[in-house]
């Protein structure tokens, strides 16, 4: 509702979930469709297409993706609930099967650094030449840090500290840098993965608050960010965010 009555719009991120396969995809984004694509809270492209981004979409084969995404298909979906469909570059390799499947795009979800091929900024100049030969969209993701060790303590030596707002900014200013279209930032609360940049002023259970800066302080960066792109000459300005 709130959604509705601002200029923040709403897009889907597709998780993974026990049995899920091409048939029950389907069945998720007609219902997305059917309950939500006359919204005014829905992000919509240019051509009145809905987003969505597809975690662990490499656990389902190209081949049926191509049934889904591919005007071909058996379950050619895209007749019935018009949409950008956004897959996840994990590994070096995942670009070309993403541009098999039919995918619109990839995204690297990944807030660590090095924690994957995809969520390297030093791959996203080369990931991102490689969608755009294949016409297709490049979305990497940026994040204020990660910590997950509260509930996989074995992940440590994944943890990257945030710097003061210094990893964010860094990791913002690259994905801006690779991207042909949209940025996402992960995440906006994943307080499990220490990925949050929503408000907090207060140690709970062990995690950490923003101290010395105000509760806002993350939400302050990403709008400075997002400013700093807004005034850029049109043609360099088109850059536009999900969370």
């Amino acid at each position: 509702t709130e959604s509705s009555n601002s200029n923040v719009k709403v897009s889907f991120h597709l998780e993974p979930y026990h049995g899920r396969n091409i048939d029950s995809v389907r069945d998720d984004i007609l219902y997305l469709c059917k309950k939500h694509a006359n919204s005014k809270a829905v992000y919509k492209d240019e051509k009145e297409r809905m987003l969505f981004f597809v975690y662990d979409s490499y656990h389902i084969k190209a081949s049926d993706w191509q049934r889904l995404l591919v005007p071909s298909g058996d379950l050619f979906v895209r007749d019935s609930c018009p949409g950008l469909f956004i897959g996840l570059w994990l590994n070096r390799d995942d670009g070309k099967e993403i541009v098999s499947s039919g995918f619109d795009g990839a995204y690297t979800y990944f807030a660590s650094i090095g924690f994957s091929f995809g969520s390297t900024p030093a791959n996203w100049s080369r990931m991102k030449t490689f969608m755009e030969q294949h016409n297709k969209l490049f979305i990497p993701s940026a994040g204020p840090g990660y910590n997950d060790t509260k509930i996989r303590p074995w992940n440590n030596h994944n943890t990257k500290p945030r710097m003061d707002g210094e990893y964010y900014k860094t990791m913002l200013h690259a994905a801006s840098s690779a991207s042909n279209k949209y940025v996402s930032i992960t995440s906006y609360n994943e307080w499990g993965e220490g990925t949050q940049i929503e408000s907090a002023k207060d140690k709970l259970a062990g995690f950490m608050d923003y101290s010395p800066h105000q509760p806002n302080y993350y939400l302050e960066i990403t709008k400075t960010w997002v400013d700093s792109i807004a005034a850029m000459p049109e043609t360099c300005g088109e850059t536009e965010q999900t969370l």
